[in-house]
């Protein structure tokens, strides 16, 4: 009998344990910031891209935040929102990405 209740509480548990364990193994990677150039402006098929470094990369199709940063004269840093329309070729931007998902961008100022 002693031996019966033993197996019953080892086996969920170690089913427990496992399942507990290999919960980070199966999540799903979390976002990284990327920089690099704009090599291709941005371009609609079914949603909007854009080229950096040579990597094709897929704006997430909800609003997502866009922003230019820059320096005045005194040294000051600002931020203004930007549109797709104002992203150029030459570009140095900040991406927030993952995978080939963008989720945010900033782009360095004039």
């Amino acid at each position: 009998m002693k031996k019966n209740m033993k197996r019953l509480l080892i086996i969920p548990l170690t089913g427990l344990l496992l399942f507990a364990f290999s919960g980070p193994l199966l999540a799903i990677p979390g976002t990284v910031w990327e920089s690099g150039r704009v090599t291709k402006s941005t371009w609609v098929e079914t949603h909007r891209h854009i080229e950096v470094n040579g990597v094709k990369y897929t704006f997430m199709p909800q609003e997502i935040k866009m922003e230019r940063f820059y320096k005045d004269a005194a040294g000051q840093w600002h931020q203004r929102d930007v549109s797709f329309r104002d992203i150029r070729i030459g570009d140095k931007v900040w991406m927030r990405i993952q995978g080939h998902r963008i989720y945010e961008m900033r782009l360095d100022g004039y």
